[in-house]
Parts: structure tokens; sequence; C-alpha cells
């Protein structure tokens, strides 16, 4: 990676595929990816999340549980596509990756595909409000460091995957407001609450000690 960046290129770094035929698979998603993403995440460069982006469906996805059949090889392309700079609009293309293109672990083992709508538009959010400015780079890089093995156990459990995606929609639906323009009206929502709330718990107080 600082070869690359040396050179003057843009790093694109993924995660490593499942592995189902019996070899270390088990090493995979709790050591050898893990250690990709934090590593990844210290050097700023572009993280894609090619086993993210295939785990919910390997065994339709490959052919020996090692290899990637013809869905599974496009969906890796597409997936390193969208990290591209002049390709998906990646954050490559800014200079400060931060992961663009890829890395939302938990909402792809949730929705089951790093390409799913929901998926790709809280990415796109994370690229337009977190990764713009230095405390959103510092969660999403803490994100990168702990969630790899939360979306792994996440993944292998149907339930659990429709609990998460529950707990998703009212984020997605925060991330589609602000992407179209509605952040100013979130803002003003908020402030209303939050003014009427006070207000309420003063009217409270009062009531409960009115001397």
């Amino acid at each position: 990676i600082n070869k690359a960046v040396g050179a003057g290129s843009i790093p694109i770094t993924s995660t490593i595929t499942p592995n189902t035929s019996g070899g270390d698979h088990p090493q995979i998603p709790q050591r050898y990816n893990p250690a990709i993403v934090n590593t990844v995440a210290a050097s700023g460069s572009t993280l894609v999340d090619c086993y993210g982006a295939v785990i919910s469906n390997w065994s339709g996805l490959s052919f020996d549980g090692l290899h990637p059949n013809n869905d599974g090889s496009a969906i890796l392309a597409q997936t390193f596509f969208s990290a591209l700079p002049y390709g998906g609009g990646g954050a490559a293309a800014g200079g400060d990756s931060g992961g663009g293109g890829g890395g939302c672990f938990i909402a792809t083992a949730a929705f089951g595909s790093l390409l799913e709508p929901h998926v790709v538009l809280l990415q796109q959010f994370r690229d337009a409000y977190l990764l713009t400015n230095r405390p959103g780079s510092i969660f999403v890089r803490f994100y990168y460091k702990f969630s790899p093995p939360i979306a792994d156990y996440i993944a292998e459990h149907e339930l659990l995957r429709a609990a998460v995606r529950g707990g998703l929609y009212p984020l997605v639906g925060f991330s589609y407001l602000c992407l179209n323009g509605y952040g100013i009206f979130l803002f003003f929502l908020l402030f209303i609450l939050s003014a009427c709330s006070i207000v309420g718990w003063l009217r409270l107080r009062k009531s409960q000690y009115p001397g």
C-alpha cells in the first residue's frame, strides 16, 4: 500500500473471499480479513469488501467453495468497479478513501449484498456526510475495526439478519432524506422537538415544585 501511494497510485485493497472447500475458512473472517481491514483503515486507502459481497450466498456464487462462478465473478467485478475513481464514484476519486466503495459490513450482512439498494444508500451517506469531516472519518475507522466479526455472526443467522435489517431501516430513511436535500428540514424538526421537550420538562418541574 505504501509503495503504491509513493508511486502516485491509489491502492484498492480487498478482503479475502470465502473458502468453504475444506480449507482455512474460519481463519478468513476471524483473522485475515480483520487484519486487512485494520491495515487499510490505518493507511487511509480504499477498502473493497469482496467477502461481505458474496458471503450470504457463496454456495450459489462459487462452483467449488473456493473459486467464484460467473455470477460470483460479476458481483466481485461490480464491487471493485464501485470503488474506482471514475467508475462507481468511490471516495478514491477525492484521494481520501476511508473505505469508499465498500466497508458497510453489517448492512451488507443484513441485506445480503454490497450492491443491495439500501446498502448502496448507506455507502453514499457515509461518503457524503461521514468521510468529509474528521469526526466522521474517525467513526468510520472505528466501525471498520470492530464490525467485521459482528457482521460475520449476523450473516450466519437469518433471524438476526432480519432483526438488524429492521433496525437499519430508520438509518436508511434518514440517509435518504439527507442525500435528497432534506437535511435542513431534519435539523429544524429535531430543533423543534428538542425545544418542545425542554418546555414540557420545565412545565412539569414547575407543576411539581410550584414554590
